[in-house]
């Protein structure tokens, strides 16, 4: 039957600022949206504080349908502003052992084997860092060369090189940040350090988060959907959550309303390629096999940030049969037909761009409609179910809406 009410709960990528952009542009969007596709309604809720993070409600409704949504967010950003916070030099150590580790394991090079788009993303920063290494050296080594063609003794000429190549990294920093450098140096670190089990900080949120859902399920009333919903690196968070969730209530799905995973933009192979991944495939292991709950996770292979092709059961060592897999259900997001041609060509330019706009509103109906999946009045096991009917309950009314 049709959703009336539904609560989301959602967790970020590795996001410091995941607390205002969730809610920013979930409202951009939603406005955008209820423009193209006509909704009658579309009232949201200031923020509410809740025990794991912040969550705001959602009335909209067109034609002959109406929805309640809570869209809840599981925050988890103070996490990686420590991360953030901590200098780059003091990050030099440990990205250079990561590399060293990941190409010892073998875990690089089945990055490269599975998607080696995907994995030139991860292995960007350790060569940008390089490269910025290697050229500072070669600024030092030029000018002290020049210093001894001046005449100046080498130690002078060495002070003078070394200063020089000093005000080069920081002129250049700026600029790696707005090219996501140290951005996506971070989050290396911090899958690397998740693959091998070294962030308990993340262990216990997740906990938190498990229990947060198991609350949800038991004050659920008439709920008809609960979803938990995962971004980016926020996606395996997710079906850890609920593998976590079911470990301590084996019955969680068999009461109350359905209950539904939704992965979008993954980057779980960086974690759980790890060669000491073991609690990762478990909980993995424990989501697929379990009947009560679906997992759907949507892919683009136009996202370079996004581990498009990956299938847990193939790509995974996890000693499954496929007859007793149930998840995940595995789509493409088809960004190239739900999007006008001017917002595509948007995307293709900006890689982070790309990457969010699986949270954003369509332009065109199609199986992918991350608003409907939120606000809408179709369950996420029907909507895989029949993708037509659900691209046929919103057509167009309005102009196609400007890329962003």
């Amino acid at each position: 039957g049709p959703v009336r009410r539904r609560h989301v709960l959602y967790v970020p990528g590795y996001d410091p600022e995941a607390k205002a952009r969730s809610r920013s542009l979930f409202v951009r969007e939603l406005i955008r949206y209820g423009r193209r596709f006509g909704l009658t309604e579309r009232a949201v809720t200031p923020v509410e504080p809740t025990p794991e993070g912040v969550a705001w409600r959602i009335r909209a409704a067109r034609d002959d349908w109406r929805t309640e949504t809570t869209f809840e967010v599981l925050l988890w950003d103070d996490i990686v502003v420590r991360d953030f916070r901590r200098p780059v030099p003091a990050c030099l150590l440990p990205l250079a052992g990561s590399m060293a580790d990941a190409l010892a394991s073998g875990l690089t090079a089945r990055l490269f084997r599975f998607n080696w788009v995907f994995a030139c993303v991860t292995i960007y920063p350790a060569v940008m860092v390089l490269l910025l290494g290697i050229g500072a050296v070669l600024l030092a080594w030029g000018v002290a060369a020049l210093g001894r063609l001046a005449g100046l003794p080498a130690p002078i000429g060495w002070v003078a090189g070394l200063a020089v190549a000093a005000a080069g990294i920081r002129a250049v920093r700026p600029h790696y940040g707005r090219l996501y450098v140290w951005h996506l140096l971070h989050d290396w670190l911090f899958n690397w350090q998740h693959g091998a089990g070294r962030r308990p900080d993340y262990e216990a949120r997740v906990e938190r988060f498990a229990d947060r859902l198991r609350a949800v399920v038991a004050e659920a009333g008439d709920m008809d959907e609960i979803l938990v919903l995962g971004h980016s690196s926020g996606a395996g968070m997710a079906v850890e959550v609920v593998a976590r969730a079911f470990e301590r209530a084996p019955d969680l799905g068999r009461r109350g309303p359905a209950l539904a995973i939704l992965t979008i933009g993954t980057s779980l192979p960086v974690a759980a390629f790890n060669r000491r991944a073991g609690k990762i495939l478990a909980n993995l292991a424990r989501v697929m096999r379990e009947p009560d709950v679906l997992w759907v996770e949507y892919q683009a292979p136009q996202d370079w940030l996004n581990a498009a092709g990956f299938s847990p059961l193939r790509d995974l060592p996890l000693d499954l049969a496929p007859a007793a897999c149930v998840n995940p259900v595995i789509r493409s997001a088809r960004f190239a037909e739900i999007t006008s041609e001017k917002t595509y060509r948007t995307m293709l330019r900006s890689p982070f761009r790309m990457h969010f706009q699986f949270m954003m509103a369509n332009d065109r109906p199609g199986e992918y409609d991350f608003l409907a999946m939120m606000v809408g009045p179709i369950a996420l096991a029907d909507r895989v179910r029949d993708p037509a009917a659900a691209a046929r309950l919103v057509q167009p009314v309005g102009p196609e809406a400007e890329p962003t």
